[in-house]
């Protein structure tokens, strides 16, 4: 069996809330924008995972009031929820055409384009949006993870330490930190920013699997056991611990162990 490795990536899109636009309706717009703003707050409203409601509402804010950027944003989000992305990305160019001071507009469309493996256009558009808004940390993240991706690892560790300077507690900055350190063969910082994962996000799973790979690495067979069956004590229906705990007990030379772990991964793995 080979070590298995728990990377990932997650991009995280903003939303607008519910009183942004009904805190100045009153009084200032028209009998038809009005009724925009009504439907626009109606969508904001509608349940969070209702993505047809939303749509419904934030398109019927549209039709009456075509330059409501922030209903084609949200309207957009809930595209991009639906999986929708031919739709999200139409709403999402209206949204920095309208506004195209709006940083978190093109944020949201740099999310979109990484989703669609666009990493060029990823990169642009989270830099227009960063120009805009030079403190937006989740600009910082997601540009960082595309880097991560590309494999583009020196610009990636740039943007997560910028990420971790303008919010430190973030436990998610120094996972992917982590897992750029790792991939550089780093094993010591990337093991250290797994720790300050765990430190700020105790339940954050894949941290002790990944943290349990580089001890590994660094000889440090105890510790690496030690995170290996704490990933399973969090995930007891992942194989990904047992597998490489396996490896270890079997490479250590305790056999019985290895197959007793050896023969769980089977067991999961025929469950899955």
């Amino acid at each position: 069996m080979n070590r298995v490795f728990a990377g990932g990536f997650s991009l995280k899109l903003f939303v607008f809330l519910v009183g942004l636009i009904a805190a100045f309706a009153v009084n200032i717009f028209a009998q038809k924008e009005s009724s925009a703003i009504d439907y626009y707050n109606r969508g904001c409203q509608c349940e969070k995972a209702d993505f047809d409601c939303q749509i419904a509402y934030f398109t019927k804010a549209v039709e009456l009031a075509p330059g409501l950027t922030e209903a084609f944003n949200n309207r957009g989000l809930a595209y991009f929820a639906k999986g929708e992305l031919t739709s999200a990305r139409l709403d999402f160019n209206k949204t920095v055409e309208l506004s195209p001071q709006f940083a978190k507009g093109f944020y949201n469309r740099a999310v979109l384009f990484a989703r669609q493996n666009d990493f060029e256009s990823s990169i642009n558009d989270f830099g227009k949006a960063l120009a805009l808004a030079p403190e937006l940390t989740n600009a910082f993240i997601g540009r960082g993870n595309v880097y991560l991706k590309t494999k583009n690892y020196d610009a990636a560790l740039r943007d997560f330490d910028r990420a971790a300077g303008l919010e430190p507690l973030y436990a998610e900055i120094y996972y992917n930190r982590g897992l750029v350190y790792f991939f550089k063969n780093d094993f010591d910082r990337a093991a250290r920013d797994f720790s300050n994962t765990i430190k700020l996000k105790p339940d954050f799973v894949p941290a002790y699997l990944n943290r349990g790979i580089c001890f590994e690495k660094k000889g440090s067979a105890a510790e690496a056991i030690a995170d290996f069956t704490k990933f399973i004590e969090l995930a007891p229906n992942d194989y990904r611990g047992y597998n490489n705990r396996a490896n270890l007990y079997a490479r250590i030379g305790e056999i019985a162990k290895a197959a007793a772990d050896t023969r769980k991964v089977s067991e999961l793995k025929g469950n899955g």
